[in-house]
């Protein structure tokens, strides 16, 4: 079995495993990308407490994750392990998407808990499905180079959903507010048509993955109680591996620089800039475009000089480029093609890179513990992601609120436009030092897990 699980992936495999990426980008960037503006500047939600609103469902969400990757892990049926909990959890993840962008009519702070309650039944679908997702990568191949070239193409996949999600929303909006829409509607819409497409998305993934998901022998035999004291020997024993801690601290901050960046974009644009709706969605369009032309770039140089060099290579580049930018405050449209170039750079490197080597500490830890824990581990990079965006989204609403921002006005205050500008720049590129610190501690590289990989089989041999 292990032998098999070597073997080169068809590229039908490949395209069924992909599919759903693309519910991951449109879903998240979704709600990354335009939940605090729309809060702020249709709802008429304060900034800091949209903020604070976010902090709530990444709170939620990384006390979820554990609890879906147990669930995973632990699950049987005769429709497989995987694949039923990833699809009862897209229906969640349906309906919420929709809830968010949807302007409820209610007094301040009755509406400010709705949203929060309706981020905590997003975050609930969004972890259920993404965390069997990601695990059953696991059951494609244990191969090193195959698994990244697995990981790569679903990360095409996942720029084709944030190409959809950094083009679509702006213009369409403008274009139903135009035909008479409200905006309250025009956005409404958009979460209808997003949230079905992710949907869909998922639904193909579930649909071509059955013969890497097949029915569970013990199906039905007993029925999946979540033990917490188990979650947390699991937890604890995992982090034991240093290989686990680095890549989490890694992926923590990395993902602290993207969630800032990508939710203050939307702002940058429409208030520094005073771009168009055309315009905006160009621009943002730019950094799936960028993202999908690095993806040979990044395998490149993986093959090369390995996944860790790799990320601290581009995410490096990026990150310094965006600190110049903003200390020559280029204002032309083409030094704009330019910034989108370097904040895709500090972004996408990390979904280009980083799902893969989650896998690998898989294989690590069934090495070093004897136990298959995939969605176990791989929660854990759902957990990173839901604080990540929880303390950049939270961070960005303070900064905002404190220095003037106002989102019922069509101007704001210079001050608050200096720091709309910083925390696309600035702010962000102290995160990603401190995540291309933790990467360059990471241990797994090729030659090691090659060596992993054989003391696995040689012990199945036993």
């Amino acid at each position: 079995m292990r032998r098999s699980m070597n073997r080169r992936l068809t590229l039908t495999e490949k395209l069924g495993y992909s599919s759903a990426s693309i519910a991951d980008a449109m879903a998240y960037n979704l709600v990354g990308a335009y939940f605090m503006f729309f809060v702020t500047t249709i709802a008429g939600v304060q900034p800091r407490t949209a903020g604070i609103l976010t902090a709530i469902g990444a709170v939620w969400n990384a006390v979820l994750n554990p609890l879906v990757g147990f669930l995973s892990d632990h699950f049987r049926s005769k429709y497989g392990q995987r694949r039923p909990v990833m699809m009862g959890f897209a229906v969640v993840l349906l309906f919420s998407l929709i809830l968010i962008f949807t302007d409820l009519p209610l007094p301040a702070l009755p509406k400010a808990i709705c949203y929060g309650l309706i981020l905590m039944c997003f975050w609930t679908g969004f972890s259920g499905y993404l965390v069997p997702y990601l695990a059953l990568a696991s059951c494609y191949t244990m191969d090193y180079d195959e698994r990244t070239s697995l990981r790569f193409l679903a990360s095409l996949f996942n720029q084709f959903g944030s190409l959809v999600i950094f083009l679509l929303p702006s213009i369409l909006v403008a274009f139903l507010t135009g035909h008479g829409a409200s905006p309250a509607t025009a956005w409404m819409i958009v979460a209808v048509i997003i949230s079905s497409g992710s949907f869909l998305s998922i639904l193909v993934t579930f649909l071509l993955s059955k013969e890497k998901d097949p029915p569970c022998d013990d199906a039905g035999a007993e029925p999946v109680h979540i033990d917490l004291p188990a979650i947390l020997r699991d937890y604890l024993s995992i982090l034991k591996l240093s290989s686990a801690r680095y890549l989490i601290l890694a992926s923590l901050a990395a993902l602290i620089c993207g969630s800032i960046m990508t939710s203050d974009l939307i702002y940058y644009l429409t208030y520094n800039r005073a771009y168009s709706a055309s315009r905006i969605s160009f621009l943002l369009s730019l950094r799936p475009i960028f993202g999908t032309a690095m993806l040979p770039v990044a395998a490149w140089l993986s093959a090369r000089i390995d996944k860790r060099y790799t990320f601290m290579l581009l995410s490096g580049t990026g990150a310094v480029g965006v600190v110049l930018f903003r200390i020559a405050e280029p204002t032309s449209f083409a030094s704009q093609i330019l910034f989108m170039l370097l904040v895709n750079m500090c972004i996408s490197t990390y979904w280009h890179l980083i799902p893969s080597m989650y896998l690998d500490v898989c294989d690590e830890d069934h090495l070093t513990n004897g136990q298959n824990r995939q969605a176990t581990i791989v929660s854990f990079q759902g957990f990173v992601e839901a604080i990540g965006a929880g303390i950049g989204t939270f961070l960005l609403g303070a900064v905002l609120q404190n220095y003037g921002f106002d989102g019922s006005a069509p101007l704001q205050p210079p001050q608050a436009e200096v720091w709309i500008f910083n925390c696309c720049t600035l702010l962000p590129f102290a995160f990603m030092v401190l995540a291309m610190l933790m990467i360059w501690k990471y241990p797994i590289t090729r030659e090691k897990h090659h060596a992993i990989i054989q003391r696995l089989a040689e012990r199945e041999d036993l």
